[in-house]
């Protein structure tokens, strides 16, 4: 996307989307699409932008790479399409055949997860539940997804019906007052994410065997100038950033000299 587009992007979807202050404009301009509502990954503050991704691109791409970020959260499925239309330049989420079809992604995934199953201590079916430990043992309980969430989908056993919230809140929510038996997540650290979703009554988890647990990876569309040699950059800056610890710092939120 190029300055003019940019600034002509930000006037026509700047209402529809919530916005993050941009970075230095001194370099190349990448607008990049996230899941609204979706803690620790993307969520906004006060209009503002947070989360383990955008903290992540932030880092990678806007601090040692010198681009210029802009960050904006939509329903999932929104994000994905906007991209899609050229509206917004990428996304950092799980390559699927169906992304590739618009999207140029990393080698190196930018943020690597465990699967875990999320219930409520007070659900009635707490001690069965308690027992599930591969995602074919879900057959009989109620299974709560939220929208856009292709891989999941494709990685749940075939025929198990799933309910589909709007949003990753939503579906905790639903888990939480026991509307919902489970919903399945894939995290780099559990540790945070409930206390920042402040559930009443609490929401436990516990980590369950998944052969294909999701990696987060930069996807940037095709037509994007120079795109495969900004990812071959990219990749090599993850694995000197990755090997130095100071990428795990950022997404542990520590500093990153720690």
């Amino acid at each position: 996307m190029n300055r003019r587009d940019f600034i002509k992007s930000m006037a026509a979807t700047g209402a529809a989307g919530l916005l993050a202050p941009l970075r230095a404009i001194a370099g190349p301009l990448l607008s990049v699409n996230y899941a609204e509502g979706a803690p620790p990954y993307s969520y906004a503050v006060d209009g503002t932008v947070h989360g383990l991704l955008p903290d992540s691109l932030d880092f990678l791409l806007g601090e040692k790479m010198g681009f210029g970020l802009r960050h904006r959260t939509f329903p999932w499925k929104r994000s994905q399409l906007l991209v899609r239309q050229d509206d917004g330049d990428a996304l950092c989420t799980t390559p699927t055949p169906e992304r590739r079809l618009y999207l140029d992604f990393s080698a190196e995934p930018v943020v690597r997860t465990k699967t875990y199953l999320f219930y409520s201590a007070t659900n009635p079916r707490a001690e069965a539940i308690q027992g599930i430990r591969t995602l074919e043992d879900l057959g009989g309980f109620q299974v709560v997804n939220y929208l856009g969430d292709a891989w999941m989908y494709s990685i749940l056993p075939a025929g198990l019906w799933v309910y589909r919230a709007k949003t990753v809140q939503e579906a905790f929510h639903l888990v939480g007052k026991n509307r919902q038996d489970v919903f399945i997540g894939s995290l780099p650290d559990v540790k945070g994410t409930l206390s920042r979703l402040r559930l009443a009554p609490p929401v436990t988890c516990h980590e369950i065997e998944n052969p294909r647990t999701a990696s987060f990876h930069l996807g940037i569309r095709k037509q994007y100038p120079e795109v495969r040699d900004i990812l071959a950059r990219f990749d090599a800056l993850v694995r000197r950033e990755r090997k130095s610890g100071a990428l795990d710092a950022v997404i542990a939120g520590r500093p990153k000299d720690a």
